[in-house]
C-alpha cells in the first residue's frame, strides 16, 4: 500500500492561503450582492414616495376628486405619472379603498388590496405587499384639500423590476470578489515557490527536527562556528565562537580579519590564538570553523625550545667527537702535551658558556633557551650576546611565567636572527634580561639588521603584518604572540630603530620575580658567542 504522500510547509500554506482567498472572495460576493439589493430597494422606495407625494400634493387631483366623475379625469393622469416616474401603477382611490384609477381598467371600482390605515390616519408609509400585480414596494398617501383626506395615493414598483436591476449588476458584483480571488490565488503561488524554494518543501515536524538537530550541535560543538555573509558581517556565530571572540570590539576586528579567500587564518584575541579555518559556503555566504590553539601553541613553543636545545647538543656532539678524534691521535703522535691542551680548551669553552648562563638566570629552561639559539647563531653565522642584569641570585620562576618568558624570547630572537640573516656584517644579536627591585623584568632583544620600515613601530605587532615573503599560515604570528604573552602578564611592548640600522624590542613585564629572593646585583655579566 502507497504511502499517504504527506504536505510540506509550502504546500500547506499555499492550500490555507488558498482557503482563504475563497472564503474573502465568497465573503465579498455576499456583502456586495446583499449591500446591491438594499441600495436598489432604498431607490425603489425613494421613488414611489417621491411619487406619491407629488400626486398627492397636485391640487388638480383634489378638484377631480370633488368632481362627478374623479376616474374621467385622473385615470389619464395616474397614466402619465405611471410613465414619466417609471413605476408599476399608480392607484388613486376613495378615503374607503376604492379604486378611481389602475392600470387594468377593469379593476377600476373595486377595493384596493393592501394596508391603507396609517393613510386614512392620515400618515405616508411604504410596505412590500402582493397585490393584484404581483410583489411590489409601495408607498401610500392621503389626499388633503381644505384640510380633510379626500382621498388616498398608492404608487408602487414590482419586486421583479428591483430583481431585474440586481441581475443587471451582477457581472460588477460577481468581478470584484472574481479579481480578488485571482490576485489572492497569484500571491499564493508566488509565496509557495518561494516558501518551496527555501524550505524545500519539508514537512513542518522535519523543519522542526531539523531546526533542534542544528541547535544541538551548533551549541555543542567544542570549535567556534561562524557564518559571514558576502559583506563579511558575522550573520551567526554559536555559544562558543562568541566566547572564544568576546566582546563586540574584538568581533569587529576578528571580523575583518576573516575578510578574505578561503583558507586558514591565525586570530590573536586577548591572550588566546585561535586557528579559523575557512571554508566557502552557498550563496557567497562563508564558514568559519573556530578552534583553541593556545595550549597547542604554548607546547610547540617548549618542543621548539627542546628540539632547539637537542639541534645544539648533537652539534656539540659531533664537535666533540671531531676533537676526541684530534686528541686521540695527537696521543698516538706522542704529543700528549697538546692534546692535553687541546682537551682543556674544549672543555672549558663549552662549560664557560653553561656556567656563565646558569649563573646569570638561575633557571634551566631559560639556560636550555639561550644555548640552544648560541647554537644555531653559531652555525647561521650569526653572534649572539646575552647577559643579565640585577637578576635575583635564586629565582624560582612559576610554569606560566616560563612559558610566557620562552614565548618571548624565542620569538624575538628568531624575528632578530631573520632580520640580521640578509644583512651585511657584522651579524650580531643582543640579548639582555634585566631585574628591578619591585621584582618586574625588562627582556631586550637588539639586532644589527636592516630596521623598521617608517612608520611600522606600532604594526609590527599586527597578526600576518611581516617584512618577509609569504611563508604560509605561521608568517608574521611571532611579534604578535609575543604581545599576547606580554598582556598576559600585564607587561608591554615596544618597537624602536637603532642608529645606524637594527632594530630593537623591549618588554617589560611587572611584578614578574618573586620579591622574598630580590637580593639584586649590581654588575652585569655577559656571555658572548
Amino acid at each position: 500500500m502507497l504511502r499517504r504522500q504527506r504536505l510540506g510547509v509550502a504546500g500547506r500554506l499555499a492550500v490555507a492561503q488558498a482557503l482563504v482567498s475563497v472564503v474573502v472572495a465568497a465573503l465579498v460576493l455576499v456583502l456586495g450582492w446583499v449591500s446591491a439589493q438594499d441600495r436598489l430597494r432604498e431607490s425603489a422606495e425613494s421613488r414611489v414616495l417621491g411619487a406619491a407625494g407629488a400626486v398627492a400634493a397636485n391640487p388638480a387631483v383634489a378638484r377631480a376628486i370633488a368632481g362627478q366623475d374623479p376616474t374621467a379625469t385622473l385615470q389619464p393622469y395616474a397614466l402619465e405619472v405611471m410613465r414619466r416616474s417609471e413605476v408599476a401603477f399608480v392607484t388613486i382611490m376613495s378615503p374607503q379603498g376604492i379604486r378611481w384609477t389602475h392600470p387594468d381598467p377593469r379593476r377600476i371600482g373595486e377595493r384596493f388590496v393592501g394596508d391603507i390605515a396609517p393613510a386614512q390616519a392620515g400618515r405616508t408609509f411604504t410596505e412590500e405587499y402582493v397585490g393584484t400585480l404581483g410583489p411590489s414596494v409601495r408607498a401610500v398617501a392621503p389626499i388633503r384639500a381644505d384640510g380633510r383626506i379626500v382621498g388616498l395615493v398608492a404608487v408602487g414598483v414590482l419586486t421583479a423590476s428591483v430583481q431585474r436591476a440586481l441581475l443587471a449588476e451582477l457581472p460588477a458584483l460577481v468581478g470584484i470578489p472574481l479579481a480578488v480571488l485571482v490576485l489572492g490565488l497569484g500571491v499564493v503561488l508566488l509565496l509557495s515557490r518561494w516558501l518551496r524554494r527555501v524550505t524545500g518543501d519539508r514537512h513542518p515536524a522535519d523543519l522542526a527536527r531539523m531546526l533542534d538537530s542544528d541547535d544541538a550541535i551548533l551549541h555543542g560543538l567544542d570549535e567556534g562556528l561562524l557564518l559571514l555573509d558576502v559583506d563579511g558581517a558575522v550573520v551567526h556565530a554559536n555559544d562558543r565562537a562568541a566566547a572564544m571572540l568576546g566582546d563586540a570590539a574584538v568581533r569587529e576586528q576578528a571580523r575583518t580579519a576573516l575578510a578574505g579567500p578561503p583558507g586558514d587564518a591565525v586570530l590573536i584575541v586577548g591572550d588566546r590564538v585561535l586557528v579559523a579555518s575557512r571554508t566557502a559556503g552557498s550563496g557567497g555566504r562563508t564558514v568559519v570553523i573556530l578552534r583553541d590553539a593556545t595550549e597547542l601553541r604554548r607546547l610547540s613553543g617548549e618542543l621548539e625550545t627542546m628540539r632547539t636545545l637537542s639541534t645544539a647538543l648533537r652539534a656539540q656532539a659531533h664537535e666533540h667527537a671531531n676533537r676526541l678524534h684530534t686528541i686521540v691521535s695527537l696521543i698516538e703522535l706522542g704529543r700528549a702535551s697538546d692534546a692535553a691542551e687541546l682537551a682543556v680548551l674544549t672543555t672549558a669553552a663549552g662549560q664557560q658558556l653553561a656556567d656563565a648562563l646558569t649563573e646569570q638566570l638561575h633557571d634551566p629552561v631559560l639556560v636550555a633557551l639561550l644555548i640552544g639559539k648560541s647554537s644555531e647563531a653559531e652555525e647561521r653565522g650569526v653572534e649572539l650576546v646575552a647577559s643579565a642584569i640585577d637578576l635575583p641570585p635564586t629565582a624560582p620562576l612559576d610554569a606560566g611565567l616560563r612559558s610566557d618568558l620562552v614565548t618571548i624570547l624565542g620569538n624575538l630572537v628568531d624575528n632578530a636572527f631573520d632580520a640580521v640573516q640578509e644583512a651585511p656584517p657584522p651579524r650580531r644579536v643582543r640579548v639582555v634580561v634585566a631585574g628591578d627591585a619591585a621584582g618586574g623584568l625588562l627582556l631586550t632583544v637588539e639586532d644589527t639588521g636592516p630596521g623598521l620600515p617608517a612608520g611600522a613601530a606600532d604594526r609590527v605587532f599586527e597578526r600576518g603584518w611581516s617584512t618577509k615573503p609569504d611563508g604560509g599560515l605561521g608568517r608574521g604570528i611571532g611579534l604578535a604572540l609575543v604581545r599576547a604573552a606580554a598582556a598576559r602578564r600585564g607587561g608591554t611592548v615596544l618597537a624602536s630603530a637603532v642608529a645606524p640600522h637594527g632594530a630593537r624590542f623591549v618588554v617589560a613585564l611587572p611584578a614578574a620575580l618573586p620579591l622574598e629572593t630580590a637580593s639584586l646585583r649590581s654588575e652585569p655579566a655577559e656571555v658572548d658567542r
